[in-house]
């Protein structure tokens, strides 16, 4: 058998350890690390509800709130909800009192806050009032209501445009924050 060189040893050596090293980075590279399982884990919905409604009772049994969302989907990671198209009924004595829909909504059960965001309408059925934003911000905990974005409400005789607001559903007021316009149209 030939003898090799001592060159050509440590040539082959470091092919060998090139090829090594290159067959551990492959394999290493086509499992994903346990960063990157968890990452995806949190990023997948753990379930999922299409065309869900989903009604809440007080401790009376009556209907408090009904919401019908085309696409519900609970993510565990970050306790939330993440609503396609809700529509949100509130009501008062089996009466539907306010409306809210938006194209995309998010329920933190952790902190009871529902954000509503794109398109954001919000109804009171009873005195035909409405209120337009791109987000609004909901804490069922302190029954308050708020959005930094620019906001409409109309009603049959005014027109009210502001940069923010806030409100709290218990005492039924709203406080338009910046750059207020109100438009009062007299009945004729």
């Amino acid at each position: 058998m030939k003898r090799l060189s001592r060159r050509r040893k440590n040539w082959l050596l470091i092919v060998a350890s090139v090829i090594g090293v290159y067959v551990i980075l492959s394999i290493d590279l086509s499992r994903p690390s346990s960063q990157q399982r968890a990452d995806n884990e949190s990023s997948q919905p753990q379930w999922i509800l299409s065309q869900a409604v989903i009604e809440n009772f007080d401790l009376g049994g009556n209907i408090s709130t009904r919401l019908h969302t085309s696409d519900a989907r609970f993510f565990n990671q970050e306790d939330s909800i993440k609503l396609t198209t809700p529509i949100i009924e509130y009501f008062q004595a089996d009466t539907i009192r306010w409306q809210a829909q938006a194209d995309s909504g998010e329920v933190f059960r952790n902190v009871n806050t529902l954000v509503l965001s794109d398109n954001v309408l919000l109804q009171n059925l009873a005195n035909q009032q409405t209120i337009n934003t791109q987000w609004l911000s909901s804490d069922f905990n302190k029954s308050l209501l708020k959005t930094d974005k620019a906001v409409t409400i109309t009603s049959p005789n005014t027109r009210s445009t502001a940069t923010g607001m806030t409100g709290n559903w218990k005492t039924k007021t709203l406080s338009l924050l910046n750059d207020v316009h109100v438009q009062i149209t007299p009945n004729r």
